[in-house]
């Protein structure tokens, strides 16, 4: 008999959020609460904070795969969660030594997807992002879907309030580059392309900035659902959420049947028996 193959369409949460740190039993929970209640698939974590033994306890609840990238209880620190419900086969991980990104490559819903989670230096360091976007996996044969704290504004006019210049800073001139080259996109600009937005709140300078990014190969604008900058809670940074709509393909079996015509062949029926 043959397998059938059915298309389900379905919208896919991912969401990108700095946490400002997880060593703590009730932020975990909450922040883990926070994520159930928007609905989220996959998540980027930033700046989780945790040591290797502390990883499986983000495994909870809804969460059945984690890959990360760590550097000490104090700093650094990104993960990528997987709900349950999701259905991702790994086939690589690159994780940085010093727990500033994990880049892992599958196929997500049998789609072959390269999922990067970035936590950038929080000064202008252009060669972290030229090493980082060097190791990027072969872009042509997946999606290239990176989300992380980016720590940059890509358009200072629109994407920062404070008394600070506007001048664009060298990593900066390096991801757009890099969007231009690689027909890769900041979704949520795509979406809002005049309109003031901001993902961070600095207690030093008073002021909101967005250096929190989703940035996806152009070939997934399509897909694209939503992407929302969500209200700042529990940490200084707000949950960016981003929907994209996936072709489930599944496979539905037939109802299996004995032929019956066999039963006159005495050679099978002593098989069998």
């Amino acid at each position: 008999f043959s397998l059938t193959f059915i298309s389900i369409s379905r919208v896919i949460n991912f969401v990108s959020w700095n946490v400002k740190g997880l060593g703590r039993p009730s932020k975990l929970n909450k922040v883990i609460t926070h994520l159930d209640s928007l609905q989220a698939k996959i998540v980027f974590l930033q700046e989780t904070h945790l040591n290797v033994s502390d990883h499986t306890k983000l495994r909870r609840r809804w969460v059945s795969q984690s890959f990360h990238s760590l550097f000490s209880s104090r700093a650094r620190g990104v993960a990528i969660l997987i709900h349950k419900d999701i259905s991702f086969k790994p086939s690589d991980v690159q994780a940085d030594r010093y727990g500033r990104y994990i880049i892992v490559s599958g196929l997500l819903f049998n789609t072959p997807v390269v999922l990067a989670n970035v936590y950038a230096p929080n000064f202008d360091d252009d060669n972290f992002f030229i090493k980082f976007l060097s190791v990027l996996p072969n872009l042509h044969s997946s999606y290239l879907i990176i989300g992380g704290d980016f720590n940059l504004c890509l358009n200072p006019q629109l994407d920062r309030v404070s008394q600070r210049g506007t001048t664009l800073s060298k990593s900066a001139k390096i991801i757009n580059y890099f969007l231009n080259d690689y027909a890769v996109t900041d979704v949520w600009r795509f979406l809002n392309p005049s309109t003031h937005g901001y993902s961070f709140f600095s207690h030093v300078h008073q002021s909101f900035s967005r250096i929190d990014y989703f940035l996806i190969d152009n070939k997934l604008l399509p897909w694209v659902q939503h992407c929302t900058c969500n209200a700042i809670v529990i940490s200084d940074h707000s949950p960016l959420t981003l929907g994209l709509r996936f072709e489930c393909r599944c496979t539905q079996r037939p109802l299996w049947r004995l032929n019956v015509r066999l039963l006159t062949i005495e050679d099978f029926v002593q098989t069998i028996s």
